[in-house]
């Protein structure tokens, strides 16, 4: 049994990600019962949207992981994905945390039967986003939030950076909240902030695709860190910060 943290889907499929952090008994006494094994292979299942599982289709790739997708699309014959590659993770243990994520793109030919795999980008990424009314469209762009910590076994570190990706060419955007200057022209007012997975808005339902806002919240704020501490955030945390698209 795999955990299996995110889906892909299209217009006419779904596709499933197979990958090889695998449940064990033997790391429950540490926490979270699962570890990376790269023996176990990865492969992506392609399964029509109002199929069954008999439907599915199995392609074979290099094994890594993935918590989060950014966009799939159908492209001919042909199914393109866009994800947060990371080469493992837990690899070592249940809190091993040291591999971070990456741009790639998945492209599977279903009349071939391959997959090509390509990376996009060498910038630490995850939390990926598009404009939601193009999700399992060919959106030309994405949003991700910048990560840090790559070689750091003991927590995720968030970034303070989001990137803003032509999904189609490669071309990336940085608008970072450590420059003042950054900051003013994005809405960003924190020093220092660092941001969790955004949202893209925008200002009206037809609005051309690449107009509009990304929205992120200042988690850090007035202290706060999460549901864990059974508070909700005080009034100022709960403000969302819009941000203006990178590069509109």
């Amino acid at each position: 049994m795999v955990m299996m943290h995110d889906f892909n889907v299209t217009q006419n499929y779904v596709i499933f990600m197979d990958l090889p952090v695998c449940f064990d008994l033997r790391a429950l006494e540490t926490g979270l019962p699962f570890l990376f094994d790269r023996d176990a292979g990865a492969r992506l299942g392609v399964m029509p949207r109002h199929g069954t599982n008999a439907a599915v289709r199995w392609f074979e790739i290099e094994p890594c992981y993935v918590f989060h997708a950014v966009n799939a699309h159908e492209q001919g014959d042909c199914l393109v994905i866009h994800v947060s590659r990371q080469p493992q993770a837990f690899g070592t243990s249940n809190d091993d945390y040291r591999a971070v994520a990456r741009l790639w793109r998945w492209t599977i030919d279903l009349t071939k039967g391959t997959v090509t795999e390509q990376q996009i980008d060498d910038r630490p990424d995850n939390f990926g986003r598009i404009d939601d009314r193009l999700i399992g469209l060919n959106a030309r762009y994405g949003y991700l939030m910048a990560m840090g910590g790559e070689g750091n076994s003991e927590e995720p570190v968030y970034g303070s950076a989001l990137w803003k990706y032509d999904l189609r060419d490669g071309t990336c955007w940085e608008q970072s909240a450590r420059r003042r200057r950054a900051r003013r022209r994005a809405g960003f007012r924190s020093g220092g902030s660092r941001f969790r997975r955004g949202r893209r808005l925008d200002h009206q339902p037809v609005a051309r695709h690449g107009i509009g806002r990304v929205q992120a919240v200042d988690h850090r704020r007035s202290g706060f860190h999460g549901p864990a501490n059974g508070h909700r955030p005080p009034a100022a945390t709960r403000v969302v910060r819009r941000a203006r698209q990178l590069g509109a």
